[in-house]
């Protein structure tokens, strides 16, 4: 295989988030010569310079000695990274790429976008439309066929990212406390979380938090126990779900605004451990999209957002 792969023009597509990196490689036909998830991240924000950029090269690294690339080389590349929100990021990544092992292997040349415009792409073909992304953190995005582009939200979790996994599980957590203290209801979310980490009262779950559970990615993990809990009935649980659909409900309506896009056929792709897929949050979401955006229609992506950066890196966009 490696020498074959030596005469074939190689392409690299990277989507890097907050808790998960996806490295896709194609030849110059398009097909998928490597494909595969990662569970390291790669949002400079929260984990830092230097370790989201030795997630990078590990990844890319590991892709490479699957295919046993020696030496390894591409034609074009394109990154879309979690945390890349502005021109400053995008220069400050840049430059730490160029710095490190995997510059030596981007000689064909190389773009830094958000994870957003990837995630478009896969799934639109023109990569016109918006995206909703709802993982770890949230983002939306919105892009016309004339280039130009908005978005809403994504520039973590201080200032934004509600909806997110981060923001459910972190209100989850809450609301058990609350339970616990007497604040509020009796909540199925307190079994549900005492079960998850192993915990059986507010002074062990609060020592289990703070001495081991405080990366959003371990936060945002809770999000799955919460949409399981809502699913069963509990109030609770759906309170938060509902305050979740509605904040990723703003973001995707302020995009489809300063788009003029509230009465149009346009593709709303939506991606993400808590809006990928058909549960409580997908269900809610499309319904109340209707209500602002009758003719909207949420897509749920055929390829993987790395697909959709390897799939840019090839048309040269």
């Amino acid at each position: 295989m490696a020498n074959t792969l030596h005469f074939e023009r190689l392409y690299l597509g990277v989507d890097g988030g907050a808790s998960n990196t996806t490295v896709v490689i194609l030849n110059e036909k398009g097909e998928s010569l490597f494909e595969q998830t990662y569970h390291r991240g790669a949002n400079y924000q929260s984990l830092g310079l230097t370790q989201a950029i030795e997630n990078l090269e590990e990844s890319v690294r590991s892709a490479a000695e699957s295919l046993e690339l020696h030496p390894l080389a591409f034609d074009r590349s394109v990154f879309g990274l979690a945390g890349c929100n502005f021109e400053s990021d995008r220069k400050i990544l840049d430059e730490a790429l160029r710095k490190s092992s995997l510059g030596a292997v981007l000689g064909g040349g190389f773009e830094i976008v958000n994870d957003s415009r990837v995630a478009l792409r896969a799934g639109t073909k023109d990569g016109v439309g918006v995206v909703l992304i709802a993982g770890t953190g949230s983002n939306c995005y919105g892009r016309n066929s004339n280039g130009e582009t908005v978005q809403s939200g994504g520039v973590d979790y201080i200032l934004s990212d509600e909806g997110g996994g981060y923001d459910i599980g972190l209100r989850s957590l809450k609301a058990v406390a609350h339970t616990l203290d007497g604040r509020a209801e009796d909540t199925e979310l307190v079994n549900a979380v005492f079960a998850e980490l192993g915990v059986d009262s507010l002074e062990t779950l609060y020592h289990k938090v703070y001495r081991e559970y405080q990366s959003k990615s371990q936060i945002a993990s809770l999000a799955k126990l919460t949409v399981e809990v809502a699913t069963k009935g509990d109030m609770v649980a759906r309170d938060i779900l509902n305050h979740s659909v509605n904040e990723l409900l703003s973001m995707v309506d302020a995009v489809l605004q300063k788009m003029d896009w509230r009465d149009s056929q346009v593709p709303v792709v939506a991606v993400g451990s808590v809006i990928g897929q058909k549960n409580y949050v997908r269900q809610r979401f499309e319904m109340e999209l209707r209500r602002i955006a009758p003719k909207a229609k949420v897509i749920k992506p055929s390829i993987s957002s790395g697909m959709g950066a390897a799939l840019l890196a090839l048309e040269g966009e």
